[in-house]
Protein backbone atom coordinates (compact mmCIF):
# COMPACT_ATOMS: atom_id res chain seq x y z
CA UNK A 1 0.00 0.00 0.00
CA UNK A 2 1.42 3.36 -1.07
CA UNK A 3 1.50 6.14 1.52
CA UNK A 4 0.12 9.46 0.39
CA UNK A 5 2.50 12.38 0.60
CA UNK A 6 1.86 14.90 3.33
CA UNK A 7 0.89 18.31 1.96
CA UNK A 8 3.78 20.76 2.12
CA UNK A 9 3.32 23.93 4.09
CA UNK A 10 5.16 26.95 2.81
CA UNK A 11 6.67 29.58 5.03
CA UNK A 12 7.58 33.09 3.98
CA UNK A 13 7.88 36.46 5.63
CA UNK A 14 5.89 38.84 3.49
CA UNK A 15 5.03 42.49 3.88
CA UNK A 16 1.21 42.50 3.75
CA UNK A 17 -0.75 45.73 3.66
CA UNK A 18 -4.31 45.66 4.97
CA UNK A 19 -6.65 48.53 4.19
CA UNK A 20 -10.36 49.16 4.18
CA UNK A 21 -12.09 49.60 0.85
CA UNK A 22 -15.79 50.28 1.24
CA UNK A 23 -17.17 47.65 3.62
CA UNK A 24 -14.35 45.17 2.94
CA UNK A 25 -10.80 44.84 4.17
CA UNK A 26 -8.20 44.14 1.49
CA UNK A 27 -4.92 42.35 2.22
CA UNK A 28 -2.19 42.89 -0.38
CA UNK A 29 1.43 41.75 -0.69
CA UNK A 30 3.23 43.98 -3.19
CA UNK A 31 6.17 41.56 -3.45
CA UNK A 32 3.89 38.86 -4.88
CA UNK A 33 1.27 41.17 -6.40
CA UNK A 34 -1.23 38.99 -4.54
CA UNK A 35 -4.36 40.17 -2.76
CA UNK A 36 -7.41 38.89 -0.93
CA UNK A 37 -10.24 40.36 1.08
CA UNK A 38 -12.55 39.78 4.02
CA UNK A 39 -15.30 41.37 6.04
CA UNK A 40 -12.90 41.99 8.94
CA UNK A 41 -9.19 42.74 9.28
CA UNK A 42 -8.58 39.25 10.66
CA UNK A 43 -10.61 37.57 7.92
CA UNK A 44 -8.69 39.50 5.24
CA UNK A 45 -5.39 38.20 6.68
CA UNK A 46 -6.74 34.67 6.98
CA UNK A 47 -8.00 34.73 3.39
CA UNK A 48 -4.62 36.09 2.27
CA UNK A 49 -2.85 33.19 4.00
CA UNK A 50 -5.06 30.79 2.06
CA UNK A 51 -4.48 32.63 -1.23
CA UNK A 52 -0.71 32.63 -0.67
CA UNK A 53 -0.70 28.91 0.11
CA UNK A 54 -2.66 28.19 -3.09
CA UNK A 55 -0.31 30.46 -5.03
CA UNK A 56 2.78 28.57 -3.84
CA UNK A 57 1.13 25.17 -4.33
CA UNK A 58 0.30 26.14 -7.91
CA UNK A 59 3.88 27.23 -8.58
CA UNK A 60 5.15 23.97 -7.15
CA UNK A 61 2.76 21.88 -9.25
CA UNK A 62 3.82 23.73 -12.41
CA UNK A 63 7.49 23.56 -11.49
CA UNK A 64 7.85 27.31 -11.93
CA UNK A 65 8.52 28.46 -8.35
CA UNK A 66 12.05 29.75 -8.94
CA UNK A 67 11.22 31.33 -12.30
CA UNK A 68 8.17 33.22 -11.01
CA UNK A 69 9.80 34.39 -7.78
CA UNK A 70 12.85 35.64 -9.65
CA UNK A 71 10.54 37.47 -12.04
CA UNK A 72 8.82 39.16 -9.11
CA UNK A 73 12.15 40.45 -7.85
Amino acid sequence: MKKSAKPKKHSANLHVIVFKEGKQFVSYAPSLDLASQGKTYEEALSMFDEAAELFFEGLEELGTTQEVLLGLG
